[in-house]
C-alpha cells in the first residue's frame, strides 16, 4: 500500500471539511443568530457538503490506486461514499 495515497487520503479529507465549514460559516443567513444555535443541521449540512465533494475526490484517487497498484480496497471506499 502507497503511504502517499493515504496521506493524501487524510489531508484532502481535512481540507474538505475546513473548506466547507468556511462556506458554511460564510453563506449562513443573518437569521440564524451565529454558529452556535442549531448546530445540529449545520453538521449535517457540512458532511452532506463533504460527502459531495469527497465523490469528486475519489476519481484521481481511484485512478492513481489502480495505476500504481496502491493496495487500497476502492470497492470499500465506494460502497461509504
Amino acid at each position: 500500500m502507497d503511504a502517499w495515497l493515504v496521506i493524501l487520503i487524510i489531508i484532502f479529507t481535512v481540507l474538505i471539511l475546513v473548506v466547507n465549514t468556511y462556506m458554511m460559516i460564510i453563506y449562513i443567513h443573518p437569521d440564524d443568530k451565529g454558529i452556535g444555535n442549531n448546530i445540529f443541521y449545520k453538521i449535517i449540512v457540512v458532511f452532506s457538503m463533504s460527502i459531495a465533494f469527497g465523490m469528486i475526490m475519489m476519481f484521481p484517487l481511484d485512478i492513481s490506486n489502480t495505476n500504481s497498484n496502491g493496495g487500497l480496497d476502492m470497492l470499500n471506499f465506494w460502497y461509504s461514499m
